[in-house]
């Protein structure tokens, strides 16, 4: 990590908390590939059962479309709460760490004890 001269020290973001913000990052886009879905559903609704004097040329395409929408939702979903998780999983790890890491100083009849 670069430190310029005279400045304090910068610290890393915790694992735990780039994670929660990837998480919320898919949870935010979560909804345009909901409404993507709705979207292609819809225009291949009309597809399907065009109005008179129309013909539909793409609907094999609207329906791949609207496939992908649903596998981009549910990978959003997925990704949000695995990254949520993995946070969690991070955060706890790390405060057992810090609490295990922890040095102990006493006052004994020989001087000073510490353990850690």
């Amino acid at each position: 990590m670069l430190v310029a001269e005279g400045a304090d020290a910068f610290e890393e973001p915790p694992a735990a908390l780039v994670l929660w913000i990837v998480g919320g990052a898919m949870l935010l886009a979560e909804p345009f590939a909901i409404g993507w879905l709705v979207d292609r559903d819809g225009t291949l609704g009309t597809c399907s059962n065009p109005p008179p004097g129309f013909r539909c040329d793409n609907e094999a395409t609207l329906a791949m479309q609207r496939d992908a929408a649903i596998g981009l939702s549910f990978a959003f979903g997925f990704a949000a709460l695995g990254a949520a998780a993995a946070g969690a999983l991070v955060w706890v790890i790390a405060q057992n760490d810090a609490e295990a890491a922890r040095l102990a100083c006493a006052p004994s009849p020989g001087g000073l004890f510490c353990s850690f």
